[in-house]
C-alpha cells in the first residue's frame, strides 16, 4: 500500500458505523446478520488521520507523507528546511555588504548545490576566502566555508527526513496489518451488501416480484410483461 491507499481506506472506514447501524434496523434477518462482520476501526482511522497527509504524494520514499505534529524529529527537520530561504537570504545580504557587490546572489541547483554567483565585471572584488566552483559565460560561481557547512546540514537533514518518514510509514503499515483479518471480513460483508443492494434496486426499478411456484406442471402468466423482451419483439 502507498500513502494514498491509506487515506482512501480511512475515508471508507469512517462511514462503516452508519452502515452497521442501518443494517441492525433492517427487517430481514440475513441483512441484520451481515452487520456482525462489520467491525469498528476507530484505532486505524485515528492512526491514519493523525499520521498521514490528506493529499500525500504517490512515492513513499520522497517525503511529504507524514503530518506535522506526528513526530517531533520530523517537525524539527522540516523546520530546518522551512528556515532555509531565510538563512540563504541572510547569507546573501551579508556577502553583498562584505564585498560591496550589489548584484551578488546565492543560488542552488541539484548538480552543483549552493553557490555564490558573481558577474565577470565584478570578479576583481571577489575576496580571497571565496572558493571557485563553476565558470559560466558571463559569471563565476563560488562557495564559502559558511555556505558549504549550511549545504551539508540541509542535505543531511533532507535525507534524514525522507528516511524517517518512510520508516514511520512502514510502522503505520505494520500496525494496520494487525487488523487484516477484520478488514477482510468487513470487506466481504460490504461486498455482499453491495450485491444485494444492486439486485434490490433493479427489482424496485422494474417492479420485479418473487413468483409462487407449485408442482402442477402448468405455466400460467397473468398480465406478465418483460420490458426488454417487448422492445426486442418490436
Amino acid at each position: 500500500a502507498n500513502a494514498r491507499d491509506l487515506v482512501a481506506l480511512k475515508n471508507s472506514l469512517i462511514i462503516l458505523p452508519k452502515i452497521k447501524n442501518l443494517l441492525l434496523k433492517a427487517d430481514n434477518y440475513y441483512i441484520r446478520e451481515l452487520s456482525n462482520d462489520i467491525y469498528n476501526f476507530d484505532k486505524i482511522i485515528k492512526l491514519i488521520d493523525n499520521g498521514i497527509m490528506n493529499n500525500p504524494p504517490l512515492n513513499v520514499k520522497e517525503g511529504g507523507i507524514i503530518k506535522d505534529g506526528f513526530d517531533p524529529e520530523i517537525d524539527d527537520l522540516r523546520n530546518i528546511s522551512k528556515k532555509g530561504k531565510e538563512i540563504i537570504s541572510n547569507i546573501e545580504s551579508k556577502e553583498r555588504e562584505k564585498t560591496g557587490i550589489s548584484s551578488l546572489k546565492v543560488g542552488y541547483n541539484k548538480l552543483y548545490g549552493y553557490y555564490i554567483e558573481i558577474t565577470k565585471p565584478n570578479l576583481h572584488m571577489v575576496p580571497d576566502y571565496y572558493i571557485r566552483k563553476q565558470t559560466l559565460i558571463g559569471s563565476e560561481r563560488f562557495i564559502t566555508q559558511e555556505l558549504k557547512e549550511y549545504e551539508t546540514k540541509v542535505i543531511s537533514s533532507e535525507e534524514r527526513l525522507k528516511t524517517l518518514e518512510y520508516q514511520l510509514f512502514l510502522n503505520i503499515l505494520s500496525q494496520l496489518s494487525e487488523e487484516t483479518n477484520k478488514l477482510f471480513q468487513t470487506s466481504h460483508s460490504i461486498a455482499v451488501l453491495d450485491f444485494l443492494s444492486s439486485l434490490a434496486i433493479v427489482a424496485k426499478r422494474h417492479n420485479y416480484v418473487k413468483p409462487t411456484i407449485d408442482n402442477n406442471g402448468i405455466i400460467d402468466i397473468i398480465e406478465g410483461r418483460h420490458p426488454v423482451l417487448e422492445r426486442t419483439l418490436k
